[in-house]
């Protein structure tokens, strides 16, 4: 068996210190297929594939579950559910992409926690019927304390998980919430999120419309954004939001737990880009892209290409990111974001619309050594003054909000993907 990945080591550290705590308790060995089975039997699609393998081979079936110390939870191959006839390293195939183990990754979102807590309640009062539902947290104290002296540099995942601890011994936690996390986390190295802020919609209207500043002014990108477990991206310049903040900084906020989870795989994110090549991107080039301000080495037919490039860095240095751009040639009126969460009373989706501008760009002028930057001559021509937007909240207009997205998920499925 060939030695772990970051991943799996990760898995084995969390979970062999729990599986060393229950097998104490219990005062007999707990092993790692039982294990396995029984305290991630709400991932569904785990618990059958597993069933699916028992019942093609049972030998083959043993041997994956022995083997998930070394590989966390792997796909099997769909082919032959799993069995491979071939004389391999071992009896059953697992699944690859892109030269990796494809893993189960649950969303470490509050209603995939509640079904994990939930299945972890039961299996808790079965086997240990005598004891007080809470005393679950001498199970899962060996885990966060694992977190710190499992010889991993993981300090935003200690802050979090030593909180939630203290919250949860406190009372003011559901200590099986806190279990599920980490079990999630362990398995995916996806931090756990809340719900998101309150969204702040203001009085009775139930569509926003005004100027794209007005609309990113008032309603901020965390209300919007925050913890979105799908994001749809079409004709936009989104590329600074998804790039800027990847990596955490001191504070441990939920905003940067969400770009940690984004570059981790824990938001799926779909782009589509005009076609750079296209009759619809010269267009765009000439009327439609006004930043106020632009890099003198940039210029508007650019704009894209630069866009596409900035992905392309990203999935480079982020390969667990869930993200993948197309592009069409479709000369579009209009940019689309959509947010997709796991409350859906907080999906939102914003329409800019593209209004021709014809304005000019003034003399570069340098704002810092070696950047020279470009400012429009009319600011009511720039895209956050001239661009009227709108902003859609699912629960607010259900029927307009439905029509747009499905119109968002047509052009996606129209488009060209474009290999990152």
């Amino acid at each position: 068996m060939p030695g772990r990945s970051r991943q799996a080591n990760l898995f084995f550290i969390l979970n062999n210190a729990i599986r060393g705590a229950i097998a104490e308790s219990l005062g007999r060995p707990c092993t790692w297929g039982t294990y396995c089975l029984e305290l991630y039997g709400w991932l569904e699609d785990f618990a059958n594939q597993v069933e699916r393998l028992r019942s093609a081979d049972e030998k083959a079936c043993n041997q994956y579950l022995n083997d998930l110390s070394y590989n966390a939870l792997v796909k099997l191959s769909k082919k032959d559910d799993g069995v491979s006839l071939l004389d391999t390293s071992t009896p059953y195939l697992l699944e690859f992409r892109g030269g990796k183990k494809v893993l189960y990754r649950p969303l470490n979102q509050p209603s995939v926690r509640r079904k994990a807590a939930e299945h972890l309640k039961r299996w808790y009062g079965d086997r240990f019927s005598a004891l007080a539902p809470e005393n679950c947290l001498d199970l899962v104290r060996p885990g966060v304390e694992a977190l710190r002296s499992g010889g991993m540099e993981l300090p935003d995942a200690c802050a979090i998980f030593e909180r939630w601890q203290g919250e949860a011994e406190r009372g003011e936690r559901d200590p099986y919430d806190l279990w599920a996390a980490l079990l999630i986390y362990a398995q995916t190295e996806l931090l756990p999120v809340e719900g998101g802020p309150a969204l702040r919609t203001g009085g009775t209207a139930n569509v926003h419309m005004a100027s794209k500043g007005e609309i990113e002014s008032r309603f901020s990108l965390e209300e919007r954004y925050l913890n979105a477990k799908r994001l749809v991206v079409i004709n936009y310049a989104g590329t600074s939001f998804l790039a800027g903040r990847m990596v955490t900084t001191e504070t441990h906020s939920d905003w940067d737990i969400f770009f940690l989870n984004l570059s981790r795989g824990g938001t799926e994110v779909r782009i589509v880009l005009t076609d750079p090549d296209s009759h619809a991107a010269e267009d765009a080039a000439r009327y439609k892209m006004r930043p106020r301000t632009l890099m003198e080495d940039c210029p508007l037919d650019r704009i894209i290409g630069r866009n596409i490039h900035t992905l392309r860095d990203l999935v480079w240095r982020y390969p667990e990111c869930d993200l993948r751009c197309f592009l069409t040639e479709v000369a579009l009126p209009c940019a689309y974001l959509k947010a997709e969460f796991d409350d859906p009373d907080r999906d939102n989706l914003k329409v800019d619309l593209y209004l021709p501008s014809f304005t000019e760009y003034g003399p570069a002028v340098e704002v810092r050594p070696g950047r020279r930057e470009q400012t429009v001559l009319d600011e009511s021509q720039c895209d956050n003054r001239l661009r009227q937007s709108f902003l859609i909240f699912r629960k607010e207009q259900p029927e307009l909000y439905q029509s747009f997205s499905d119109n968002m998920e047509q052009i996606l499925a129209h488009s060209r993907e474009l290999e990152l």
